[in-house]
């Protein structure tokens, strides 16, 4: 017969997140979507963000309020290429949205993924631009969360966690993918120096580092069977990664009170065999369409001129 504090545990919900709210960036789609619905089903608020894809916002906003505990307060837009941007989308989140409320949980999730040689990046402006929005928004965010999780209280509500989102490139990379690397490598690195720096506040600090997850950007190429022969080899539980693994994976990180400065790495084991697989050179840029992979671009007077869009939809 099991003992009494044992019966407890298993009658006890784990990865509860009620009462709690929650911004998770880049969650119209992918693995940032998988996220909040899964923090949206273990009771939390949550917040959606976007760049481009407003539909698939809005199809976020619109799951999460039909079917889970936790509720969709609205989704809100900004391009973080542009610093500005991003303080003007906190500033929103915190005043007009949570308002009385407060901020428990940030997931820095919003990215772009830079394949490109480094001899073919002209005046390093892919560098750069990959660097803004993978590496310096996030530290942007993480810094203005701090700010606001250390001095808000809520309902007795106090702390908070900030979970971002790297890769297995943050550790081992290959060619063509350096700045995608770089920035992914650097950001684990941010997540275990402000885990000490912010554990004083009651403020966790963690990183999830996912493998090969096929969504909607790469939706066409992992619809081709020889693609997924090509990489199931390297994968030695022997499938390709789902958005769900990763986001239970996430609330983990988000739940258990112990774990900060963790950088928590979900690929199917294979980082533990690291033989990934030669990559073809990519072409320059003048010769890649504009697939959504490296994000749309925009002209400098678009950027600077980029404001915060919230929408609730009916």
């Amino acid at each position: 017969q099991p003992t009494a504090a044992f019966s407890t545990m298993q009658n006890a919900t784990p990865f509860s997140l009620s009462g709690k709210t929650a911004l998770v960036t880049g969650s119209s789609g992918g693995i940032g979507k998988g996220i909040a619905k899964a923090f949206a089903e273990a009771g939390a608020d949550v917040i959606v963000h976007y760049n481009t894809r407003k539909e698939g916002a809005i199809s976020t906003f619109k799951e999460i309020n039909a079917s889970c505990p936790g509720k969709c307060l609205g989704i809100i837009h900004a391009d973080f290429r542009n610093p500005k941007a991003v303080d003007e989308m906190f500033t929103f989140v915190t005043n007009n949205i949570l308002k009385d409320n407060r901020l428990d949980i940030l997931v820095n999730n919003a990215g772009i993924v830079t394949k490109l040689s480094i001899e073919d990046d002209d005046n390093l402006s892919a560098w750069h631009e990959t660097m803004a929005v993978n590496l310096h928004a996030p530290l942007q965010l993480m810094k203005l969360s701090h700010s606001h999780m250390k001095t808000t209280s809520s309902k007795q509500r106090k702390g908070g966690v900030i979970i971002n989102n790297t890769s297995i490139h943050g550790s081992r990379s290959v060619e063509f993918m350096t700045a995608y690397a770089a920035s992914k490598a650097a950001l684990d690195s941010l997540t275990r120096g402000l885990a000490c720096e912010y554990a004083p506040d009651g403020i966790r600090v963690n990183s999830i580092a996912p493998g090969v997850v096929p969504v909607e950007r790469t939706e066409v190429a992992f619809s081709d069977s020889k693609v997924v022969d090509m990489w199931t080899p390297h994968l030695p539980v022997g499938r390709l990664g789902t958005v769900e693994d990763i986001a239970q994976a996430t609330l983990v990180l988000a739940t258990n009170e112990w774990m900060s400065g963790t950088v928590l790495t979900v690929d199917g084991g294979m980082m533990a065999r690291a033989n990934m697989p030669i990559r073809p050179k990519p072409p320059k840029p003048e010769q890649i369409k504009d697939d959504g992979v490296n994000g749309s671009k925009m002209e400098k007077k678009e950027i600077e001129s980029a404001g915060v869009l919230f929408e609730v939809p009916m």
